[in-house]
């Protein structure tokens, strides 16, 4: 688990780089629809969200406010907290990985959805009009 949400905390890294890309790209390229915009602006808020999922609210946090852990830091904590021990797992522990795999499991899947599906389409827009390279995004030749 501690490698798949270490991967997909990565991945939704990546896809704010994308989408940073994509919105110079939308920016250089006359004539494509400015309303794009808003469809990036759309999937920001979107991506914060999962942000908060896997990190935890640093607003609140920076505020000194209590605040739910993110995935990363209740997987992190129970790998931490395994490494230098040989009994098991306690069971404060266990639960705390049932949480995380409760959570992880939509949040992949609608990290999947997003990368292959929003972003992949903005990317197809984007090549369609003849946009310049983004990272991520590979390029369609025709003779």
């Amino acid at each position: 688990m501690n490698r798949a949400v270490l991967g997909a905390s990565r991945t939704i890294s990546d896809a704010g780089g994308r989408l940073d890309h994509i919105r110079q790209a939308i920016n250089d390229t006359p004539g494509l629809d400015r309303s794009m915009l808003d469809e990036i602006d759309s999937l920001d808020n979107q991506l914060d969200d999962m942000k908060v999922v896997m990190n935890g609210d640093r607003t609140i946090r920076s505020h000194s406010e209590p605040t739910t852990p993110g995935l990363r830091s209740r997987v992190s904590r129970v790998m931490w907290g395994t490494r230098s021990i040989t009994t098991a797992p306690t069971q404060t522990q266990r639960e705390s990985l049932a949480v995380a795999a409760g959570q992880f499991g939509p949040l992949l899947e609608e990290l999947r959805s997003f990368v292959e599906n929003d972003i992949q389409n903005l990317e197809d827009k984007l090549e369609a009009a003849g946009a310049p390279y983004t990272p991520g995004r590979i390029p369609v030749w025709r003779k």
